[in-house]
């Protein structure tokens, strides 16, 4: 900038001469001449085509119909506002985001924000110009473009120098989170696509304009934070995902395209997602399945998952949902916890059934379906929480299962020792994941790791977050956001939470306010399914990154949905089974079809315990 503003200098002192302007006083001459006129021209001309900063090489010329007309804002406006757009239009002002709630706002209205669309378009085209060059980037700093409204400019110069020619073999530097993964290593394989190492770096540039995430501290950091980009910015629609995913995971990338066609990928998912937001209400007749085992290598040779519903709905209505309890409990164990859940749904279906069924039209009052709605999924939440709650403060004073049927020894040992342990250490609690489904309207709340997925023709989308600790402390900006924000740690919102007195006489639940409810909405439109499971689905699969795992139930799905629900739940637990097979394996999958007659293949036998 510094050598910009000496070329301005010089423009604004020759101006001053030819106007008749002197240092120390500054009358203009009576007549301006037009040969004075032509001779200003010209000269402001000639020292922006000759100025680095604005000296336009030879593989952007394709871009000129796209960039900032200098001239224009100088005969328009005068020399000082072209200080000012190169000052205030920096990509890197215009989206830098230091109140998280902006940044919020931001990535709430991206479907709609059309002036950023065609800023992030530019850039995408003149990444692509350059590829096809025959250089690549291996990271595009954002205060390297300037906007003024939706034309640009670029300091040309700058990204010469920082760009590399395919003769090169070695890197100069390393700048993780921005560079592909084949050249981790600072060499350059034979044969390597520079269209693909530019591609990655645009889409690198994109998230990070989203999410403002801080530098990765190291790759498996990075890959999480793609996979957990929301944990950042909780605003933005989980339909991004796939993309994310697609794009910068490695084994995940798809053919070498683009920036120009990555963009138009991204700015598709762009229209899917308003395209849902503003799909009108259709009542459409839902049909859903459920399975679960035991997993054949977990530890303990007991199911503590549990799939609960609410039967007798509407056949437009539906609320499923699975509870997962946690096995490391000394007190009770995360069989009971999952048990109680369910026998408090059960046992309250009649008053919820009829609250369901009464809820108001979505197509007519949406704002006041999904408050109900909400308020109804809340009231759910609180009334487990507390029966869980009330069976730790059960068993701290009287040591008793509550649970009928249970009382004498019926569970395996290790279920009747949890029975007899010491008041005193980690309680019984357990996950929640519950839609409530009208038509092709739906609300999803959860405590916990189990999960919910959007399951579209093209991907399996995560609909909810882990609540676990480190994405907890990291989502309120408690611990450093290098730290990678990965799954695996303790779970902090969970139902029957709380803390047993230090006598080991009583039970303290926490609040249900002070452990909020995430909720979440979605609409379904005509070929998709809806998801429900415990974390024992994607944890029986073989390691690896999320994304693979989401990748490859997606293909099972596909594969085998034309068999009926009932079949695919079936398919689906047994396909993570034969896998690993290491925890409890249970899901529920809805498809919103009306047309959604359960087909029986004649050599499959019924394996779903769980209809609807």
């Amino acid at each position: 900038m510094a050598t910009l503003q000496a070329h301005l200098d010089s423009i604004v002192q020759r101006t001053k001469t030819l106007l008749g302007f002197s240092h120390s006083q500054f009358l203009p001459k009576p007549v301006l001449t037009d040969t004075d006129v032509a001779e200003l021209i010209q000269s402001i001309e000639t020292r922006f085509r000759e100025s680095a900063a604005f000296g336009i090489p030879d593989w952007a010329k394709p871009l000129e119909p796209f960039l900032i007309d200098w001239h224009q804002i100088m005969s328009d406006k005068g020399v000082s506002e072209i200080q000012q757009v190169m000052d205030t239009g920096r990509f890197d002002q215009l989206y830098h985001f230091a109140d998280s709630r902006v940044l919020q706002e931001f990535g709430a209205q991206l479907c709609q924000n059309v002036l950023f669309i065609e800023r992030l378009e530019r850039i995408a085209r003149t990444l692509t110009t350059m590829a096809e060059a025959g250089r690549f980037i291996m990271r595009v700093r954002p205060e390297w473009f300037v906007f003024d409204g939706n034309r640009f400019w670029c300091q040309w110069q700058t990204m010469a120098q920082q760009s590399i020619p395919p003769t090169e073999t070695m890197l100069a530097d390393f700048d993780l989170g921005w560079m592909h993964p084949s050249l981790r290593s600072r060499e350059i394989p034979k044969n390597f696509d520079c269209m693909a190492a530019t591609t990655y770096t645009f889409v690198s540039l994109l998230l990070h304009t989203l999410t403002q995430m801080p530098p990765p501290a190291d790759m498996s950091a990075f890959h999480t934070q793609i996979d957990r980009f929301r944990v950042y910015n909780p605003a933005m629609s989980q339909m991004y995902r796939p993309f994310f995913n697609s794009m910068l995971m490695p084994g995940l990338q798809t053919p070498v395209i683009t920036p120009i066609e990555a963009f138009e990928q991204f700015h598709a998912v762009l229209k899917d997602v308003l395209r849902r937001e503003q799909a009108p209400y259709i009542p459409m007749q839902l049909s859903w399945k459920g399975d679960s085992l035991y997993g054949k290598n977990k530890r303990l040779n007991e199911n503590e998952d549990q799939i609960v519903s609410i039967p007798g709905l509407a056949d437009t209505h539906a609320l499923i949902g699975v509870a997962d309890g946690v096995s490391t409990a000394e007190i009770g164990s995360g069989w009971v916890a999952a048990a109680v859940i369910k026998l408090t749904i059960d046992r309250n279906a009649a008053d919820w059934r009829e609250r369901l069924n009464t809820l108001p039209d979505p197509g007519l009052y949406r704002e006041e379906w999904e408050k109900q709605a909400d308020d109804l999924l809340r009231t759910i939440f609180k009334a487990v929480h507390q029966a869980v709650a009330d069976e730790i403060a059960n068993r701290c004073t009287s040591r008793g299962a509550k649970i009928e049927g249970r009382e004498k020894g019926t569970r395996p040992t290790a279920f009747a020792a949890s029975l007899q342990a010491p008041p005193s250490g980690v309680a019984m609690s357990s996950t929640l994941v519950l839609a409530l489904i009208q038509g092709n309207r739906g609300r999803i709340a959860h405590w916990g790791d189990s999960r919910a997925y959007l399951v579209t023709p093209t991907a399996l989308i995560r609909l909810t977050e882990d609540h676990n600790r480190v994405l907890e402390l990291m989502s309120k900006k408690e611990i450093p956001f290098q730290l990678s924000p990965s799954g695996g740690s303790e779970l902090v919102r969970v139902v029957g939470r709380g803390t047993v007195l230090r006598d080991g006489k009583g039970f303290e639940s926490i609040p249900f306010e002070k452990q909020p409810l995430t909720v979440t909405g979605i609409t379904l439109l005509q070929d998709d399914m809806l998801l429900l499971c415990s974390d024992g689905l994607p944890g029986s699969m073989s390691p690896g990154i999320e994304a693979e795992k989401e990748a490859k139930l997606h293909a099972v799905i596909m594969a085998k949905k034309d068999a009926g629900l009932r079949d695919l739940a079936w398919h689906l637990v047994h396909f993570a089974d034969e896998d690993m097979g290491n925890d409890n394996i249970s899901l529920v999958i809805l498809s919103p079809q009306s047309n959604n007659a359960e087909k029986q293949a004649a050599g499959l036998p019924k394996k779903g315990r769980y209809n609807g």
